[in-house]
């Protein structure tokens, strides 16, 4: 685990921000409707009408865009430093922790920016585990840290909570890695053991 980056008790600004673009596969007969964008944190959609009419109804239907873009902005930051792990948000969303502290894990998402280069993004077939003996996998059949969009998913107990700081047993993370957000774990979250089914490789140990 590298260094902390951080020596404040605040993260520091300004954000770093993510831009992620998709082409839509489906393709129609009706123009592309306008571009629009979703900025997360904000209160609502800036968009663009991205109705048209089928032939056989004449109702509306609603339409993918041609290309949709959109900006994450992380809430904080992963810390780890002498074997404690910490998720630091910003100020600004200290009181979007009320609560949290009634429960026992917390879901966490962040961003892989070690891995955010062209190359890493394009890759879409890996040996789980970087274990060469585990079949060649799509990267949505793993957690290959190497996807398209660099969003990780971890779950943690949570040790405290503590103004805009949660403390967590473990985090698999970098330290500094972009906190994106929380969410409690549910019992709902766990199917039940007989109903889960996986390849062999995972089922062995890392």
């Amino acid at each position: 685990m590298s260094a902390s980056r951080f020596h404040n008790t605040t993260v520091p600004k300004p954000h770093l921000k993510f831009s992620l673009e998709r082409s839509c596969a489906r393709k129609t007969k009706h123009a592309a409707p306008p571009f629009y964008e979703n900025r997360l944190g904000r209160s609502n959609w800036q968009c663009g009408d991205g109705r048209c009419r089928t032939p056989s109804s004449g109702q509306p239907s609603v339409k993918a865009p041609a290309h949709k873009k959109l900006e994450l902005r992380p809430i904080g930051a992963c810390e780890s430093r002498e074997g404690k792990h910490y998720l630091r948000l910003d100020e600004e969303y200290k009181d979007g922790l009320l609560g949290l502290n009634e429960w026992s894990h917390v879901l966490v998402f962040y961003w892989l920016d070690q891995n955010d280069t062209p190359e890493l993004r394009r890759r879409l077939q890996v040996h789980p585990r970087g274990n060469r003996e585990n079949p060649l996998t799509g990267v949505f059949a793993c957690r290959s840290p190497f996807r398209p969009n660099l969003i990780a998913l971890t779950f943690c107990k949570i040790v405290a909570v503590k103004g805009c700081v949660v403390e967590v047993d473990r985090l698999d993370a970098f330290d500094g890695s972009p906190l994106l957000d929380l969410k409690p774990l549910t019992l709902q979250d766990f199917p039940p053991a007989a109903e889960v089914r996986m390849p062999a490789w995972a089922r062995r140990g890392p």
